[in-house]
């Protein structure tokens, strides 16, 4: 009786070993591995986390090095196995020369030290979000800036980029566009019909403009757009028929500005908003 009662526990402990240490660790590991996914760089396509060996990786386009004369630093883009793309040190947009058959999630380009996006500056580089907030573009924003990016484009940010002018067919056939960033410039008007190319926008940001007057077809063609802010402009006259094409907008800010209150309500009225 007394080996079948000590053989039992025996049995148990082979059954079930303890945890140790090391299987704790083991899980931790697992759990981190997605921090230490490595990045790719577009210029040499080598793996630049810890590891030290190289891969090869036909995801990144490749690009150029341009040594900045003022700075000491070289002009640089990588790619991430995220589908994104980061870049550094610009003086001009890279030629990304790849199939566009590749959508990439987004191409961050913001703060850099380019001046001007002449006509199809992005050749064929495909990405859903765009973003090249804080270059210094003025009206160096050509026609065909975005040729390619029609069917992919979702979001473009344009902030804080000092731009004075738009080209009147700088949106022609961006069917993607769903939203549209161009806050903090100087712009004190549109082309007419500006819009219109692109109708699928859902959101567009135009606040801390120069914008003093809203005419009847400033924001024609937007039948789908839910966000509208205009906040800190100068906008002083309201055209009756301003909003009247924003049948799907939910969220107008148009605060700090010098429209009377009276022309605000007869346009909302006349958009058939509620307030």
């Amino acid at each position: 009786m007394a080996a079948e009662m000590t053989s039992t526990p025996r049995m148990r402990r082979d059954a079930d070993p303890p945890i140790t240490a090391t299987t704790i660790n083991a899980c931790r590991l697992l759990l981190l591995l997605p921090v230490f996914m490595p990045t790719y760089d577009v210029i040499s396509g080598s793996v630049t986390a810890a590891e030290e060996s190289a891969i090869t990786w036909t995801g990144c386009p490749p690009t150029f090095g341009v040594a900045n004369n003022a700075s000491k630093t070289v002009a640089s883009c990588h790619c991430t196995t995220f589908g994104e793309i980061y870049c550094h040190n610009l003086p001009a947009v890279p030629p990304f020369n790849h199939p566009p058959s590749v959508t990439w999630r987004g191409v961050y380009m913001a703060r850099q030290a380019i001046t001007e996006l002449h006509p199809g500056a992005f050749g064929n580089l495909r990405t859903a979000k765009l973003v090249l907030n804080f270059n210094r573009f003025g009206d160096r924003v050509q026609a065909g800036a975005l040729a390619g990016q029609e069917t992919s484009l979702a979001e473009l940010q344009l902030a804080g980029c000092g731009i004075t002018s738009l080209p009147a067919r700088l949106l022609a056939g961006m069917d993607a566009l769903t939203r549209l960033h161009l806050w903090g410039n100087r712009l004190s008007e549109f082309p007419v019909r500006f819009f219109r190319a692109a109708a699928n926008l859902r959101e567009l940001m135009l606040w801390n403009n120069e914008l003093a007057v809203l005419e009847a077809d400033t924001l024609a063609g937007l039948w789908n757009l839910r966000r509208l802010d205009l906040d800190r402009n100068f906008i002083s006259e309201l055209h009756k028929d301003a909003f009247r094409n924003l049948i799907e907008l939910r969220a107008l800010h148009i605060a700090h500005n010098r429209v009377q209150v009276a022309h605000l309500l007869h346009a909302l009225h006349c958009g058939r908003f509620t307030l």
